[in-house]
């Protein structure tokens, strides 16, 4: 997991990438879980006003819209190995603190 980064003031910004290798996903070591390469990026920007500070950011999370396996279980039943992670998506929200 590799982030550059940036904070210049009340605003930043982070890239962030990380590779995952291949992996069996059961002890006979016959099916495996194909590696993958994830980057996302994400900004946002605190504002303080008296002791509030409000902090809205936005993250774009799989920027190379990768299908791959968020989760994987070890020697599940059935052959139920693998959970789809998601593709590309966008998620954001603010952040609202009070210092008392």
């Amino acid at each position: 997991d590799q982030e550059l980064s940036y904070r210049g003031g009340r605003f930043y910004a982070a890239l962030d990438a990380f590779l995952v290798d291949d992996l069996f996903v059961e002890h006979a070591n016959t099916t495996p879980s194909a590696g993958h390469a994830i980057v996302n990026a994400g900004a946002g920007y605190e504002h303080s006003f008296g002791a509030w500070t409000i902090a809205p950011f936005v993250t774009l999370a799989n920027l190379t819209d990768d299908k791959y396996d968020g989760t994987v279980r070890l020697n599940a039943r059935g052959g139920r190995y693998f959970e789809p992670a998601p593709q590309f998506n966008v998620f954001g929200g603010i952040e609202v603190s009070l210092r008392l």
